[in-house]
């Protein structure tokens, strides 16, 4: 994981490091066969942010570095923080199949900000569960990346 240091430039996120709202922050994802590629953040209050894909994978992902959000127009982009504080959880699902009831469960998802706190905790719980429960079955890959926001 990756922030946006002064000059735009990505900088290896540095274990304890807080990151603030307005800092922007990048994941790098080596994927080293072809696999689909599914990418979510959940901030402080669990409301849950689609990374990558930008809509339905439709086709799996070459094996190679990957960095999300990806450019647009030759130009570096960024999560940028808003103003929830609390902890930051990135997570990274790759498999050699892609998801179908993952990927219907992102409308839902989606709007995780009309929801209540608790509805939007219980939302996480299952998404988090399912991710887990994949890797076991289909031997996917899921990775749980985390940072402070304060």
């Amino acid at each position: 994981m990756f922030y946006e240091g002064e000059k735009s430039e990505a900088v290896q996120l540095p274990e304890g490091k807080v990151l603030t709202q307005g800092d922007g922050f990048r994941v790098r994802i080596t994927l080293d066969k072809t696999c689909f590629l599914y990418v979510l953040e959940i901030d402080g209050e669990h409301r849950i942010s689609w990374l990558f894909p930008p809509r339905p994978q439709l086709h799996p992902l070459p094996g190679t570095v990957h960095w999300i959000p990806r450019k647009e127009n030759g130009e570096r982009r960024w999560v940028e923080l808003d103003a929830v504080k609390g902890q930051e959880t990135v997570l990274i699902w790759a498999a050699t199949t892609s998801s179908p009831l993952l990927e219907d469960m992102r409308e839902r998802t989606d709007r995780s900000e009309d929801l209540h706190t608790f509805e939007r905790l219980e939302l996480r719980r299952k998404l988090e569960d399912y991710l887990e429960q994949e890797q076991r079955e289909r031997h996917g890959t899921l990775k749980r990346l985390t940072f402070q926001h304060g």
